[in-house]
Protein backbone atom coordinates (compact mmCIF):
# COMPACT_ATOMS: atom_id res chain seq x y z
CA UNK A 1 0.00 0.00 0.00
CA UNK A 2 1.17 3.60 -1.20
CA UNK A 3 2.21 6.00 1.78
CA UNK A 4 -0.04 9.36 1.70
CA UNK A 5 1.79 12.26 1.15
CA UNK A 6 -0.82 15.14 2.08
CA UNK A 7 -0.28 18.34 0.00
CA UNK A 8 -0.90 21.97 1.13
CA UNK A 9 -0.77 24.43 -1.99
CA UNK A 10 -0.72 28.02 -1.37
CA UNK A 11 -1.84 29.97 -4.15
CA UNK A 12 -4.45 28.98 -6.31
CA UNK A 13 -3.52 31.72 -10.02
CA UNK A 14 -2.44 30.33 -12.99
CA UNK A 15 0.56 28.60 -11.65
CA UNK A 16 -1.79 26.78 -8.98
CA UNK A 17 -4.58 25.83 -11.25
CA UNK A 18 -2.79 24.50 -14.15
CA UNK A 19 0.41 23.71 -13.30
CA UNK A 20 0.68 22.08 -9.85
CA UNK A 21 -2.79 20.64 -9.04
CA UNK A 22 -3.80 19.06 -12.36
CA UNK A 23 -0.50 17.06 -11.20
CA UNK A 24 -0.66 16.44 -7.90
CA UNK A 25 -3.72 14.65 -8.22
CA UNK A 26 -2.88 12.62 -10.92
CA UNK A 27 0.69 11.11 -8.80
CA UNK A 28 -0.57 8.14 -6.72
CA UNK A 29 0.42 8.44 -2.90
CA UNK A 30 -0.36 12.36 -3.30
CA UNK A 31 -3.29 13.52 -1.50
CA UNK A 32 -3.97 17.28 -2.49
CA UNK A 33 -5.50 17.75 1.12
CA UNK A 34 -5.61 21.64 1.37
CA UNK A 35 -5.64 24.94 -1.06
CA UNK A 36 -4.97 28.25 0.21
CA UNK A 37 -7.05 31.19 -1.84
CA UNK A 38 -8.55 34.44 -1.15
CA UNK A 39 -9.92 34.98 -4.53
CA UNK A 40 -13.96 34.03 -5.18
CA UNK A 41 -13.55 33.09 -8.59
CA UNK A 42 -10.44 30.72 -7.65
CA UNK A 43 -12.04 29.66 -4.48
CA UNK A 44 -15.22 28.21 -7.13
CA UNK A 45 -13.03 26.79 -9.10
CA UNK A 46 -11.10 24.80 -6.68
CA UNK A 47 -14.91 23.59 -5.01
CA UNK A 48 -15.97 22.81 -8.51
CA UNK A 49 -12.41 20.70 -9.85
CA UNK A 50 -11.10 19.10 -6.50
CA UNK A 51 -14.24 18.31 -4.38
CA UNK A 52 -12.11 16.37 -2.14
CA UNK A 53 -9.77 18.96 -1.19
CA UNK A 54 -10.38 21.82 1.44
CA UNK A 55 -10.12 25.35 0.75
CA UNK A 56 -8.99 27.74 2.87
CA UNK A 57 -8.33 31.16 2.86
CA UNK A 58 -4.79 31.45 5.22
CA UNK A 59 -1.65 30.33 5.05
CA UNK A 60 -1.09 29.47 8.46
CA UNK A 61 -4.22 26.77 7.83
CA UNK A 62 -1.94 25.06 5.91
CA UNK A 63 2.14 25.54 7.34
CA UNK A 64 0.12 25.18 10.99
CA UNK A 65 -1.64 22.19 9.84
CA UNK A 66 0.02 18.69 11.39
CA UNK A 67 -1.76 16.76 8.63
CA UNK A 68 -0.35 18.42 5.64
CA UNK A 69 3.46 16.44 4.67
CA UNK A 70 4.50 18.64 2.11
CA UNK A 71 3.47 22.67 1.40
CA UNK A 72 3.65 23.79 -2.43
CA UNK A 73 4.48 27.83 -2.46
CA UNK A 74 2.57 28.88 -5.54
CA UNK A 75 2.51 32.62 -4.44
CA UNK A 76 3.29 35.46 -5.73
CA UNK A 77 7.30 35.43 -5.79
CA UNK A 78 8.32 37.93 -3.32
CA UNK A 79 6.57 35.99 -0.97
CA UNK A 80 8.14 32.65 -1.56
CA UNK A 81 10.99 33.62 0.90
CA UNK A 82 8.72 33.89 3.75
CA UNK A 83 6.59 31.23 3.08
CA UNK A 84 9.28 28.38 2.73
CA UNK A 85 11.20 29.46 5.69
CA UNK A 86 7.83 29.13 7.52
CA UNK A 87 6.89 25.70 6.43
CA UNK A 88 10.61 24.56 6.70
CA UNK A 89 10.37 25.59 10.41
CA UNK A 90 6.94 23.94 10.43
CA UNK A 91 8.91 21.09 9.90
CA UNK A 92 7.33 20.25 6.53
CA UNK A 93 8.78 19.73 2.86
CA UNK A 94 8.32 22.47 0.42
CA UNK A 95 8.31 22.66 -2.69
CA UNK A 96 8.51 26.49 -4.36
CA UNK A 97 7.74 27.81 -8.07
CA UNK A 98 10.23 29.52 -9.42
CA UNK A 99 11.66 31.97 -8.66
CA UNK A 100 13.06 30.23 -5.63
CA UNK A 101 14.21 33.35 -4.54
CA UNK A 102 14.96 36.61 -5.18
CA UNK A 103 18.46 36.85 -3.97
CA UNK A 104 21.00 33.75 -4.21
CA UNK A 105 21.43 34.45 -0.12
CA UNK A 106 18.09 33.66 0.42
CA UNK A 107 18.02 30.87 -1.27
CA UNK A 108 21.06 29.68 0.60
CA UNK A 109 19.50 30.35 4.06
CA UNK A 110 16.52 27.73 2.70
CA UNK A 111 19.18 25.18 2.21
CA UNK A 112 19.97 25.34 5.46
CA UNK A 113 16.90 25.66 6.67
CA UNK A 114 16.03 22.43 4.88
CA UNK A 115 19.23 20.80 6.31
CA UNK A 116 18.80 21.65 9.27
CA UNK A 117 15.02 20.21 9.89
CA UNK A 118 15.68 17.58 7.92
CA UNK A 119 13.33 18.08 5.10
CA UNK A 120 12.97 18.26 1.34
CA UNK A 121 13.56 21.06 -0.85
CA UNK A 122 13.19 21.43 -4.29
CA UNK A 123 12.09 23.80 -6.88
CA UNK A 124 9.69 23.58 -9.54
CA UNK A 125 11.53 23.71 -12.75
CA UNK A 126 8.69 21.57 -14.59
CA UNK A 127 9.70 22.87 -18.13
CA UNK A 128 12.57 20.27 -18.02
CA UNK A 129 9.69 17.82 -18.29
CA UNK A 130 8.37 19.30 -21.72
CA UNK A 131 8.01 17.81 -24.63
CA UNK A 132 9.78 20.22 -26.63
CA UNK A 133 13.43 20.92 -24.24
CA UNK A 134 13.34 16.96 -23.46
CA UNK A 135 13.45 16.53 -27.70
CA UNK A 136 15.80 19.73 -27.70
CA UNK A 137 18.16 17.71 -25.18
CA UNK A 138 17.71 14.30 -26.52
CA UNK A 139 19.39 15.75 -29.88
CA UNK A 140 22.19 17.48 -28.56
CA UNK A 141 23.17 14.77 -26.12
CA UNK A 142 22.84 12.82 -29.23
CA UNK A 143 25.61 13.88 -30.76
CA UNK A 144 23.71 14.47 -34.24
CA UNK A 145 24.21 18.37 -34.25
CA UNK A 146 28.27 17.64 -33.65
CA UNK A 147 29.78 20.48 -31.54
CA UNK A 148 27.11 23.07 -30.44
CA UNK A 149 28.73 26.43 -31.18
CA UNK A 150 25.39 28.53 -30.85
CA UNK A 151 21.96 28.09 -29.16
CA UNK A 152 18.69 30.53 -28.73
CA UNK A 153 16.10 30.04 -26.15
CA UNK A 154 13.21 32.20 -26.86
CA UNK A 155 10.12 32.53 -24.93
CA UNK A 156 7.53 34.88 -26.81
CA UNK A 157 3.82 36.09 -26.55
CA UNK A 158 2.04 38.91 -27.74
CA UNK A 159 0.04 41.08 -25.03
CA UNK A 160 -0.36 45.18 -25.18
CA UNK A 161 -2.33 45.26 -22.35
CA UNK A 162 -1.65 46.22 -18.94
CA UNK A 163 -3.30 44.58 -15.98
CA UNK A 164 -2.87 46.73 -12.85
CA UNK A 165 -4.96 44.15 -10.55
CA UNK A 166 -2.42 41.74 -11.69
CA UNK A 167 0.74 41.44 -9.39
CA UNK A 168 3.00 40.75 -12.70
CA UNK A 169 2.29 44.06 -14.02
CA UNK A 170 2.86 45.86 -11.39
CA UNK A 171 6.54 47.26 -9.99
CA UNK A 172 6.91 44.68 -7.03
CA UNK A 173 9.85 42.65 -6.20
CA UNK A 174 9.99 39.69 -8.53
CA UNK A 175 7.61 40.95 -11.10
CA UNK A 176 8.61 41.01 -14.79
CA UNK A 177 9.88 38.71 -17.36
CA UNK A 178 13.18 38.28 -16.07
CA UNK A 179 11.64 36.53 -12.71
CA UNK A 180 9.05 35.14 -14.38
CA UNK A 181 10.74 33.45 -17.70
CA UNK A 182 14.31 34.44 -16.74
CA UNK A 183 14.63 30.77 -14.41
CA UNK A 184 12.83 28.78 -16.90
CA UNK A 185 15.33 29.77 -19.72
CA UNK A 186 18.62 30.20 -17.15
CA UNK A 187 17.75 26.33 -16.09
CA UNK A 188 17.18 24.76 -19.58
CA UNK A 189 20.17 26.22 -20.62
CA UNK A 190 22.50 25.06 -17.51
CA UNK A 191 20.93 21.52 -17.81
CA UNK A 192 22.60 21.61 -21.59
CA UNK A 193 25.74 23.16 -20.70
CA UNK A 194 26.15 23.19 -17.08
CA UNK A 195 27.31 26.87 -15.75
CA UNK A 196 28.70 29.67 -17.67
CA UNK A 197 31.65 31.64 -17.86
CA UNK A 198 30.14 34.78 -18.63
CA UNK A 199 26.74 36.49 -18.14
CA UNK A 200 25.01 39.86 -20.33
CA UNK A 201 22.10 41.18 -20.27
CA UNK A 202 19.98 43.64 -21.91
CA UNK A 203 16.27 44.19 -20.08
CA UNK A 204 13.53 46.25 -21.90
CA UNK A 205 9.90 47.69 -21.25
CA UNK A 206 8.67 48.02 -24.20
CA UNK A 207 4.68 48.61 -23.90
CA UNK A 208 3.17 52.00 -22.70
CA UNK A 209 2.76 52.46 -19.50
CA UNK A 210 4.15 49.02 -18.26
CA UNK A 211 6.23 49.68 -15.34
CA UNK A 212 8.62 45.94 -14.92
CA UNK A 213 10.78 44.33 -17.53
CA UNK A 214 8.55 43.02 -21.05
CA UNK A 215 11.58 42.19 -23.18
CA UNK A 216 14.76 40.71 -22.59
CA UNK A 217 18.35 39.07 -24.07
CA UNK A 218 20.50 37.46 -21.75
CA UNK A 219 23.81 35.90 -23.21
CA UNK A 220 25.31 32.95 -21.48
CA UNK A 221 29.11 32.61 -22.74
CA UNK A 222 30.64 28.96 -22.58
CA UNK A 223 34.33 28.19 -23.60
CA UNK A 224 33.08 27.39 -27.02
CA UNK A 225 28.89 28.18 -26.61
CA UNK A 226 27.23 31.37 -27.11
CA UNK A 227 23.45 30.74 -25.39
CA UNK A 228 20.89 33.41 -25.88
CA UNK A 229 17.56 33.28 -23.85
CA UNK A 230 15.15 35.97 -25.10
CA UNK A 231 11.17 36.91 -24.37
CA UNK A 232 9.01 39.36 -25.35
CA UNK A 233 5.78 40.73 -24.82
CA UNK A 234 5.24 41.76 -27.94
CA UNK A 235 6.31 39.29 -30.66
CA UNK A 236 3.09 38.76 -32.85
CA UNK A 237 4.85 36.48 -34.84
CA UNK A 238 7.18 34.27 -31.93
CA UNK A 239 10.55 32.65 -33.45
CA UNK A 240 11.50 29.58 -32.77
CA UNK A 241 11.06 28.50 -29.27
CA UNK A 242 14.94 26.54 -29.83
CA UNK A 243 17.66 27.15 -32.57
CA UNK A 244 20.59 25.08 -32.15
CA UNK A 245 23.45 25.23 -34.44
CA UNK A 246 26.27 23.19 -34.28
CA UNK A 247 29.39 21.89 -37.12
CA UNK A 248 27.41 19.49 -38.23
CA UNK A 249 24.03 21.25 -39.07
CA UNK A 250 20.94 22.63 -37.01
CA UNK A 251 17.57 22.27 -35.19
CA UNK A 252 14.87 24.69 -35.24
CA UNK A 253 11.95 23.93 -32.85
CA UNK A 254 8.60 25.94 -32.92
CA UNK A 255 5.62 26.36 -30.86
CA UNK A 256 5.13 25.67 -26.92
CA UNK A 257 4.26 22.44 -25.10
CA UNK A 258 0.84 21.12 -25.79
CA UNK A 259 0.34 20.40 -22.06
CA UNK A 260 -0.49 23.94 -20.66
CA UNK A 261 -3.46 24.20 -23.72
CA UNK A 262 -4.69 20.35 -22.55
CA UNK A 263 -4.93 21.14 -19.03
CA UNK A 264 -6.40 24.82 -19.71
CA UNK A 265 -9.29 22.87 -21.91
CA UNK A 266 -9.84 20.34 -18.57
CA UNK A 267 -7.87 17.37 -19.71
CA UNK A 268 -5.54 15.83 -17.19
CA UNK A 269 -3.00 12.57 -17.30
CA UNK A 270 -5.45 11.16 -16.00
CA UNK A 271 -8.60 11.60 -18.69
CA UNK A 272 -6.15 12.02 -21.97
CA UNK A 273 -3.78 9.08 -22.83
CA UNK A 274 -1.09 9.19 -24.34
CA UNK A 275 -0.36 12.19 -22.21
CA UNK A 276 2.26 14.95 -23.50
CA UNK A 277 2.50 14.37 -27.20
CA UNK A 278 3.03 16.98 -29.52
CA UNK A 279 1.37 16.24 -33.12
CA UNK A 280 3.62 16.28 -36.03
CA UNK A 281 3.16 19.57 -37.59
CA UNK A 282 4.65 20.93 -33.89
CA UNK A 283 7.75 18.70 -34.63
CA UNK A 284 11.76 20.39 -35.03
CA UNK A 285 13.22 20.04 -38.39
CA UNK A 286 16.99 19.39 -38.11
CA UNK A 287 19.30 19.89 -41.22
CA UNK A 288 22.60 17.98 -41.70
CA UNK A 289 25.24 18.04 -44.13
CA UNK A 290 25.56 14.10 -45.37
CA UNK A 291 28.35 13.33 -47.56
CA UNK A 292 28.11 17.07 -49.08
CA UNK A 293 24.45 16.45 -49.38
CA UNK A 294 22.00 18.59 -46.83
CA UNK A 295 19.20 16.65 -45.65
CA UNK A 296 16.13 17.93 -43.82
CA UNK A 297 14.07 15.41 -41.40
CA UNK A 298 11.37 15.95 -38.91
CA UNK A 299 12.05 14.72 -35.46
CA UNK A 300 9.35 13.32 -33.66
CA UNK A 301 8.78 15.21 -30.22
CA UNK A 302 9.56 13.46 -26.82
CA UNK A 303 6.23 13.01 -24.77
CA UNK A 304 6.48 15.54 -22.02
CA UNK A 305 4.78 15.51 -18.90
CA UNK A 306 4.85 17.64 -15.86
CA UNK A 307 3.92 15.17 -13.60
CA UNK A 308 7.03 13.73 -13.45
CA UNK A 309 7.75 16.08 -11.13
CA UNK A 310 5.88 14.63 -8.45
CA UNK A 311 6.41 11.30 -9.00
CA UNK A 312 10.25 11.93 -8.23
CA UNK A 313 9.67 13.90 -5.52
CA UNK A 314 7.19 11.82 -4.00
CA UNK A 315 9.75 8.32 -4.64
CA UNK A 316 12.27 10.56 -3.20
CA UNK A 317 10.38 11.79 -0.12
CA UNK A 318 9.46 7.31 0.28
CA UNK A 319 12.26 5.70 -1.34
CA UNK A 320 15.10 7.89 -1.03
CA UNK A 321 15.22 8.30 -4.96
CA UNK A 322 17.58 11.02 -6.49
CA UNK A 323 15.93 14.15 -6.55
CA UNK A 324 15.36 15.38 -10.10
CA UNK A 325 15.52 19.32 -9.17
CA UNK A 326 18.34 19.87 -6.42
CA UNK A 327 17.84 23.38 -4.83
CA UNK A 328 21.46 24.21 -5.31
CA UNK A 329 20.70 24.01 -9.00
CA UNK A 330 17.95 26.29 -8.82
CA UNK A 331 20.20 28.67 -6.68
CA UNK A 332 22.35 29.54 -9.51
CA UNK A 333 20.23 30.22 -11.37
CA UNK A 334 18.69 33.35 -9.26
CA UNK A 335 22.63 34.12 -8.44
CA UNK A 336 22.78 34.44 -13.12
CA UNK A 337 19.33 36.73 -12.24
CA UNK A 338 21.21 38.94 -9.70
CA UNK A 339 24.33 39.32 -12.54
CA UNK A 340 21.79 40.14 -15.17
CA UNK A 341 20.28 43.00 -13.46
CA UNK A 342 24.35 44.02 -12.43
CA UNK A 343 25.21 43.55 -16.15
CA UNK A 344 22.13 45.99 -17.35
CA UNK A 345 23.09 48.83 -14.97
CA UNK A 346 26.78 48.40 -15.75
CA UNK A 347 26.44 47.44 -19.58
CA UNK A 348 28.62 45.23 -19.59
CA UNK A 349 29.52 41.21 -19.60
CA UNK A 350 30.13 39.63 -16.21
CA UNK A 351 32.03 36.71 -14.48
CA UNK A 352 29.88 34.21 -13.61
CA UNK A 353 32.69 32.91 -10.76
CA UNK A 354 33.41 36.48 -9.12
Amino acid sequence: MLKSIKAGLIGFGNAGKFYHAPYINCVPGFHLYKIRETKPQNIQYAADMFPDTIVVTDSRNIIDDKEVDLVIIAAPSHMHVELAKKALMAGKHVVVDKPFALKAWDADELMTLAEDNKRVLTVYHNRRFASDFKTVKHIVESGRLGDVVDMELNFDRFNKSINRDWWKDNNLPGSGLLYEIGPHLIDMAICLFGLPDQVFAHLRILRKEAMVTDCFEIILSYPHVKVALKASMLAKDPRPQFAIYGTNGSFLKYGMDIQESDIKKGLTPKTKTPWGYEPEDMWGTLTTNENGIDVKEKIPSLPGNYGYFYENLYQHICNEAQLAVKPQEAREGIKIIELCLQSQAERKMLSFKN
